[in-house]
C-alpha cells in the first residue's frame, strides 16, 4: 500500500488495528466464560459481518481500484 502511494493507508491501518482490538476484547470475554454463549456467538457473527461488509467489501475493494488505476488497468 505504501509503495502505491495509497492516500488512505493511515485509515486502512487504523481499521485493521481496531478490528484486532475488538477481536482481542471478544477473545477475553470468551475466555472469562462470564457471558452467555448465545450472546457471544451473536457478537462473533456481528464482528465478522462488520469486517466483511465494511472493510473487505468497501475498503479493500477501494484499494484494489486504486492499484488498478495506477497500473493503467
Amino acid at each position: 500500500m505504501g509503495e502505491s502511494r495509497y492516500v488512505f493507508l493511515t485509515e486502512h491501518r487504523h481499521q485493521h488495528r481496531r478490528f484486532l482490538d475488538n477481536l482481542s476484547r471478544l477473545r477475553g470475554e470468551i475466555a472469562s466464560e462470564a457471558e452467555n454463549p448465545v450472546y457471544l456467538a451473536f457478537r462473533i457473527k456481528l464482528l465478522l459481518m462488520d469486517w466483511t461488509i465494511n472493510h473487505s467489501v468497501k475498503t479493500d475493494r477501494h484499494f484494489g481500484h486504486h492499484v488498478r488505476s495506477r497500473s493503467g488497468g
